[in-house]
């Protein structure tokens, strides 16, 4: 694919706000020309050696039609916020603190966007970046317990309001 190299983008946004809570996870996909047949620990490896991804994957799963992912369906469904099939492998959606889809990038949006990197900062306190691509992960028990590792995905880059240093 040729969005492969938005990995190095993708793990750059990881380590320049991970401290400020956000969290890249990936989310792989074999829907879109079959561009995830490698098994898990092929991708794992790719990503890592390649691009240095550290930040989580998830299991692969179907992003369109009748076997949609149900974190899909919430997102993209009829009844989401932001209906309509994923596109392409790298797409972007940006989910608010309620779990909100609130804005899609496509494929050709870069990780280093201008439009993108101000959208982060003002959800910072809670948002979801999903990537998508074609590639394998670990199983998705639910969305808020991610594994470390799951390659070449569909990524989210999630958010979260991190406590204040009173603890509440």
């Amino acid at each position: 694919c040729g969005f492969t190299r938005q990995y190095s983008g993708l793990e750059e946004l990881h380590q320049t706000y991970h401290s400020k809570g956000l969290v890249v996870l990936g989310f792989p996909c074999n829907q879109f020309a079959g561009q995830e047949p490698d098994d898990e620990k092929q991708i794992k490896n790719f990503c890592s050696t390649k691009y240095g991804v550290s930040f989580p994957m998830f299991s692969k799963i179907n992003v369109n039609g009748s076997s949609r992912h149900p974190l899909f369906e919430q997102l993209i469904g009829p009844d989401g916020h932001l209906p309509g099939n994923i596109k392409w492998n790298f797409s972007k959606i940006l989910v608010n603190k309620d779990g909100t889809a609130v804005e899609r990038f496509g494929s050709l949006t870069s990780p280093s966007s201008k439009k993108l990197r101000t959208r982060i900062d003002e959800l910072l306190h809670w948002c979801i970046l999903l990537i998508l691509s074609g590639f394998t992960g670990l199983p998705l028990d639910n969305v808020c317990s991610y594994s470390p590792w799951s390659p070449k995905y569909h990524q989210i880059l999630w958010c979260h309001s991190r406590p204040s240093e009173s603890g509440l």
